[in-house]
């Protein structure tokens, strides 16, 4: 099964990096792929939190449901991908004192054993461009963070 991760140190506490990361309603303003976000249940972030986001690549728009299926507050989730393209992603998030956060997101890509192997298949295609939409939903969270960590009280 096809992965890939996005590593970085985030300049900014584990509790605000935590909150920026889950902040699903504010997703859509955060993240530069995603252009439009529906939220499909109410609440703090947690298992059963699910959302709808749209994201145009390649002049092709696609629409993905998202559920959390495991959540450890402020150390990892785990989110599941429904729409055309499955996929789990897992959030690891460990303090660095006060160095700041690490923020550690893996994408996997799965679906039933058909779609596993096209996705195994596709992915000296499609890996290129997975990871790097990976690395900027991250880079795009990272940064919404530490500019609310530097801002003055």
């Amino acid at each position: 099964m096809p992965e890939t991760s996005s590593a970085r140190r985030v300049a900014a506490p584990l509790p605000l990096v935590w909150r920026v990361f889950t902040d699903v309603p504010r997703l859509e303003k955060l993240l530069h792929g995603v252009s439009a976000l529906d939220v499909l249940s109410p609440g703090t972030f947690g298992v059963g939190t699910r959302w709808r986001e749209t994201r145009t690549l390649h002049g092709r728009t696609s629409t993905d449901e998202l559920e959390v299926v495991e959540c450890e507050p402020e150390r990892r989730y785990v989110l599941e991908s429904r729409g055309r393209a499955r996929y789990r992603a897992e959030g690891v998030f460990d303090a660095l004192g006060t160095e700041g956060t690490h923020v550690l997101v893996t994408l996997r890509t799965g679906g039933n054993p058909v779609t596993r192997l096209l996705s195994t298949l596709a992915w000296p295609v499609t890996g290129r461009t997975v990871r790097t939409v990976l690395a900027q939903d991250v880079d795009d969270l990272a940064a919404a963070a530490e500019r609310i960590a530097g801002e003055p009280l």
